[in-house]
């Protein structure tokens, strides 16, 4: 239940959870709303999205501005010789 505590959920989906649902065509689409999270719940870009908003919420209200926290997400450089890490370190 994380995450109906974090995200809303829609209608059919709360119904679902109650079982509520009765038609073929809700419980099909409770099903592709089931699939669609668990998609998201298994992907590192989601959970990447979702922790750097929270920490932008927070980082945002505390320097009153707006704007996103980490714009450049997954970026890495190889540092291939040693100037390179020296380079970096400095």
């Amino acid at each position: 239940m994380t995450w109906c505590s974090l995200y809303s959920l829609p209608v059919l989906c709360d119904r679902y959870l109650k079982g509520e649902i009765e038609t073929k065509a809700g419980l099909r689409k409770a099903k592709e709303y089931v699939a669609e999270y668990r998609a998201r719940l298994m992907s590192v870009s989601w959970y990447v999205k979702a922790f750097t908003e929270y920490i932008a919420r927070i980082a945002n209200e505390e320097d009153k501005c707006t704007g996103h926290f980490c714009k450049s997400r997954f970026k890495s450089q190889a540092l291939l010789d040693e100037r390179a890490l020296l380079t970096y370190v400095a």
